[in-house]
C-alpha cells in the first residue's frame, strides 16, 4: 500500500514539475518558467529549476511571446515608438520568425543585415544555412520588390542616394552614374566594420548553373570581393533593367544599371 501511495505521489510531483511555461524574448532567448502574473508593463515568473525560490520580473517590452503549458500563447506587439529606438535594435519578421538588426542613419531606418526571407525562387549561396545567415538570399528584381516585411520596402535609387549623402557623399556626386564619391570616400563607412554600423557584406551575385526545375543549382560570383544590391527604381530607358549599388575594393560606390534577371541580395528600409 505504501509503495502505491509513493508511486502516485511521485507521478503527481513529476506532472506538476513538467507543466512549465516558456517565455520567448525578443533577443531570441527562451526560458522555461512558471508565469505568476502578466502586468501592464512587467511579467512575474518563477524559475522552472527553482520553483520554491524568488519571484523574478522582466519588462513586457523585452518579451515577444509566452507559450503556456496548456497550449495557449500570448504575443506582445511593439509600439511604433519602441520600434523606432536608436541604433542596434532588432525586430522580428513574423513571416518566418527571423530577427534582424536595424539602425537609424539620418532620417532613415535601415536593416543592418541582408534579408533572408524566401520570396519566389530566391536561393541562398550554395544552398547553405551558414551562407544564408551571412549574405541573405539572392533575389531577382520582381521577387525583391515583394520580399520585405510589412512596414518595410525595397529602397529606391533616391533612398540609396540619401544614405550615401548621410555617409558623407555630396549631392552632386550622389546623382551621377558610375563610380562616385566625395573624399575620402563613402564605401568604407557603409561596409563591414565601417563607422555607420551599416555592415554591408561583400556577397557578390548568384549565377544559375543548372536549370532543372526540381533541383536547380547556382554558383556565387565575387564572394568576399564585390557587392551588388538592388534598388526598386527601374531604368526609364530600358524597362528590363533597374538601378543597383556596386561596391568593390575601393572607396567609391558605383551607381549602375543591371538586368532584372540578375540575382542580388537586398537590404530593406522602413516605410
Amino acid at each position: 500500500m505504501k509503495k502505491h501511495i509513493f508511486t502516485i505521489l511521485a507521478l503527481t510531483i513529476f506532472t506538476s514539475l513538467s507543466a512549465q511555461d516558456i517565455i520567448i524574448f525578443r533577443s531570441g532567448e527562451e526560458k522555461e518558467v512558471i508565469v505568476k502574473k502578466v502586468g501592464i508593463s512587467t511579467i512575474e515568473y518563477l524559475r522552472y529549476d527553482n520553483l520554491g525560490g524568488a519571484i523574478y520580473e522582466v519588462l513586457k517590452d523585452d518579451v515577444f511571446s509566452i507559450k503556456y503549458e496548456n497550449g495557449v500563447k500570448d504575443i506582445f506587439e511593439l509600439t511604433d515608438k519602441e520600434l523606432l529606438k536608436e541604433n542596434q535594435e532588432k525586430f522580428l519578421d513574423k513571416r518566418d520568425s527571423t530577427y534582424y538588426r536595424f539602425l537609424k542613419i539620418g532620417n532613415q531606418i535601415w536593416m543592418g543585415e541582408n534579408l533572408r526571407y524566401l520570396s519566389g525562387k530566391s536561393p541562398c549561396a550554395q544552398n547553405s544555412n551558414r551562407e544564408c545567415e551571412e549574405c541573405g538570399r539572392y533575389y531577382r528584381f520582381e521577387d525583391a520588390l515583394i520580399a520585405c516585411p510589412e512596414g518595410w520596402h525595397l529602397p529606391t535609387d533616391k533612398e540609396w542616394m540619401d544614405l550615401e549623402i548621410e555617409a558623407g557623399m555630396s549631392e552632386v556626386e550622389a546623382g551621377k552614374l558610375g563610380w562616385r564619391g566625395t573624399p575620402p570616400g563613402q564605401a568604407p563607412t557603409l561596409l563591414r566594420k565601417g563607422q555607420t554600423g551599416f555592415e554591408l557584406r561583400l556577397c557578390g551575385f548568384l549565377v544559375q548553373t543548372n536549370f532543372s526545375r526540381k533541383n536547380p543549382k547556382y554558383s556565387i560570383s565575387y564572394i568576399n570581393e564585390q557587392a551588388y544590391y538592388w534598388t526598386s527604381t527601374v531604368d526609364s530607358y530600358n524597362y528590363n533593367s533597374a538601378y543597383i549599388r556596386h561596391f568593390k575594393g575601393r572607396a567609391s560606390i558605383e551607381r549602375m544599371i543591371m538586368s532584372k534577371k540578375s540575382r542580388l541580395p537586398i537590404r530593406c528600409v522602413k516605410d
